[in-house]
C-alpha cells in the first residue's frame, strides 16, 4: 500500500482538505485495471490520510531512454492509459495532470495511471482554486491554461506524451 499524508501543516488549511478531499472522491469514483485504486481515507488526529495501492516499478519517465521508445513501445505502453483516460471521461472525471511521471510501470509490466489530485468532473468541480493554474505547465493543454476543464485536456495530454 502506499500512503498520501497531508501535511500537518495545512491540515487547516481549507484549500488543501478540499483537494485531498477531491482526490479521494475520483479515486473512489474510479475502478480500473489501469488506474492506481483507493483502499481507503481517513484521519487520525491532525494527519489526513489516503491508502492506496502500491505499484512496484518505475514510472514511464524513467524507461523511456533519451533516444526515446518505437511505435510499438509507445503504442504498448498508451493503449492501457489511454483506456484508463478513457474509462475516467466516462464517469465524467479529467485528470489534469497526465505526464510520463504519473504512469507507473510495474515489474509484472503493468501500466496503472496514478496521482488523481488534479481530478475535476461532476461534483469534483465544486472544489478547485479559483483563478489558479495547477498542473505541469510543460505537458498542459492550452484549455488548461485558459480555464476550461474538459476531455479534451487529457486527450492533448495523450499526444505531449505520444
Amino acid at each position: 500500500m502506499a500512503i498520501k499524508i497531508l501535511n500537518v501543516g495545512l491540515s487547516g488549511d481549507e484549500e488543501a482538505l478540499r483537494r485531498i478531499e477531491r482526490e479521494r472522491q475520483a479515486y473512489e469514483a474510479l475502478r480500473h485495471p489501469h488506474l492506481v485504486q483507493l483502499f481507503g481515507a481517513g484521519h487520525n488526529g491532525p494527519h489526513i490520510y489516503i491508502v492506496m495501492e502500491f505499484v512496484k516499478g518505475q514510472t514511464l519517465r524513467q524507461q523511456i531512454p533519451p533516444a526515446g521508445v518505437g511505435l510499438r513501445q509507445a503504442l504498448a505502453w498508451m493503449t492501457p492509459v489511454i483506456q484508463a483516460i478513457h474509462h475516467a471521461h466516462s464517469k465524467g472525471v479529467v485528470h489534469r495532470d497526465l505526464k510520463p511521471e504519473n504512469i507507473m510501470l510495474s515489474e509484472k509490466g503493468e501500466i496503472k495511471v496514478m496521482d488523481l489530485g488534479l481530478a475535476r468532473g461532476g461534483e469534483l468541480d465544486q472544489v478547485t482554486a479559483v483563478g489558479a493554474l495547477l498542473g505541469t505547465q510543460a505537458c498542459m493543454a492550452t484549455e488548461l491554461v485558459q480555464g476550461e476543464v474538459r476531455a479534451a485536456c487529457d486527450e492533448c495530454d495523450l499526444g505531449f506524451m505520444l
